[in-house]
Protein backbone atom coordinates (compact mmCIF):
# COMPACT_ATOMS: atom_id res chain seq x y z
CA UNK A 1 0.00 0.00 0.00
CA UNK A 2 1.20 3.51 -0.82
CA UNK A 3 0.01 6.65 0.98
CA UNK A 4 0.90 10.28 0.42
CA UNK A 5 1.18 13.37 2.60
CA UNK A 6 2.80 16.64 1.52
CA UNK A 7 6.41 15.88 0.50
CA UNK A 8 6.31 12.31 1.85
CA UNK A 9 5.19 8.91 0.64
CA UNK A 10 4.87 5.63 2.54
CA UNK A 11 5.78 2.47 0.64
CA UNK A 12 5.46 -0.92 2.35
CA UNK A 13 5.61 0.68 5.80
CA UNK A 14 8.65 2.87 5.15
CA UNK A 15 8.29 6.65 4.82
CA UNK A 16 10.25 8.58 2.22
CA UNK A 17 10.61 12.32 1.88
CA UNK A 18 11.03 14.16 -1.40
CA UNK A 19 14.33 16.05 -1.46
CA UNK A 20 16.45 17.72 -4.12
CA UNK A 21 19.78 16.27 -5.17
CA UNK A 22 21.49 19.02 -3.14
CA UNK A 23 20.06 17.54 0.11
CA UNK A 24 21.40 14.02 -0.50
CA UNK A 25 24.32 12.95 1.68
CA UNK A 26 26.56 9.91 2.10
CA UNK A 27 24.71 7.32 4.19
CA UNK A 28 21.20 8.29 3.08
CA UNK A 29 18.97 5.60 1.59
CA UNK A 30 17.44 6.60 -1.74
CA UNK A 31 14.59 4.84 -3.52
CA UNK A 32 15.08 4.99 -7.29
CA UNK A 33 13.74 2.85 -10.12
CA UNK A 34 12.36 0.30 -7.62
CA UNK A 35 15.73 -0.14 -5.89
CA UNK A 36 17.18 1.10 -2.61
CA UNK A 37 20.53 2.82 -3.04
CA UNK A 38 23.16 3.93 -0.54
CA UNK A 39 25.38 6.84 -1.64
CA UNK A 40 29.03 6.24 -0.74
CA UNK A 41 30.63 9.18 -2.56
CA UNK A 42 29.40 12.74 -3.16
CA UNK A 43 30.73 15.39 -5.54
CA UNK A 44 29.43 18.84 -6.39
CA UNK A 45 30.44 21.31 -9.07
CA UNK A 46 29.16 24.13 -11.24
CA UNK A 47 26.73 23.38 -14.05
CA UNK A 48 28.85 24.36 -17.03
CA UNK A 49 26.30 23.06 -19.55
CA UNK A 50 23.03 24.76 -18.58
CA UNK A 51 24.44 27.68 -16.56
CA UNK A 52 21.05 28.37 -14.95
CA UNK A 53 19.67 29.30 -11.54
CA UNK A 54 19.24 25.67 -10.41
CA UNK A 55 22.60 25.66 -8.66
CA UNK A 56 25.49 23.27 -8.80
CA UNK A 57 25.28 19.76 -10.15
CA UNK A 58 25.61 17.04 -7.50
CA UNK A 59 26.50 13.44 -8.32
CA UNK A 60 26.72 10.48 -5.97
CA UNK A 61 27.59 6.82 -6.40
CA UNK A 62 24.50 4.93 -5.23
CA UNK A 63 25.27 1.31 -4.41
CA UNK A 64 22.37 -1.13 -4.45
CA UNK A 65 21.05 -2.22 -1.05
CA UNK A 66 17.92 -3.87 -2.42
CA UNK A 67 16.48 -4.25 -5.89
CA UNK A 68 13.26 -6.14 -5.23
CA UNK A 69 11.84 -5.58 -8.69
CA UNK A 70 15.09 -5.91 -10.63
CA UNK A 71 14.26 -2.52 -12.08
CA UNK A 72 17.86 -1.45 -12.66
CA UNK A 73 19.43 -3.68 -15.30
CA UNK A 74 22.97 -4.65 -14.40
CA UNK A 75 24.11 -3.28 -17.77
CA UNK A 76 22.99 0.22 -16.63
CA UNK A 77 25.36 0.18 -13.66
CA UNK A 78 28.77 1.82 -13.80
CA UNK A 79 31.68 -0.12 -12.26
CA UNK A 80 33.91 1.43 -9.63
CA UNK A 81 37.63 0.86 -9.11
CA UNK A 82 36.90 -2.47 -7.37
CA UNK A 83 34.46 -3.68 -10.02
CA UNK A 84 31.35 -3.09 -7.89
CA UNK A 85 28.35 -1.69 -9.76
CA UNK A 86 26.69 1.58 -8.81
CA UNK A 87 23.89 3.80 -10.10
CA UNK A 88 24.93 7.40 -10.75
CA UNK A 89 22.54 9.61 -8.78
CA UNK A 90 22.83 13.10 -10.23
CA UNK A 91 20.97 16.37 -10.60
CA UNK A 92 20.72 20.02 -9.71
CA UNK A 93 18.38 21.95 -7.42
CA UNK A 94 15.36 20.96 -9.52
CA UNK A 95 15.87 17.19 -9.54
CA UNK A 96 14.08 15.32 -6.74
CA UNK A 97 14.58 11.95 -5.11
CA UNK A 98 12.87 9.83 -2.47
CA UNK A 99 15.04 9.63 0.67
CA UNK A 100 14.16 7.20 3.47
CA UNK A 101 13.14 8.92 6.69
CA UNK A 102 15.42 7.05 9.16
CA UNK A 103 13.06 6.69 12.11
CA UNK A 104 10.61 4.72 9.95
CA UNK A 105 13.10 2.17 8.68
CA UNK A 106 12.15 -1.41 9.43
CA UNK A 107 14.68 -3.56 11.32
Amino acid sequence: MTTNTPNTVTIKGDTYETVTTHALQIGDVIRAEGALLEPRTRNEGPDRVNNNASGNVVWLRGYTISDEFGAIPKSWLTRDEDGEGYWLVQGNGRATWLRLVPQTARP
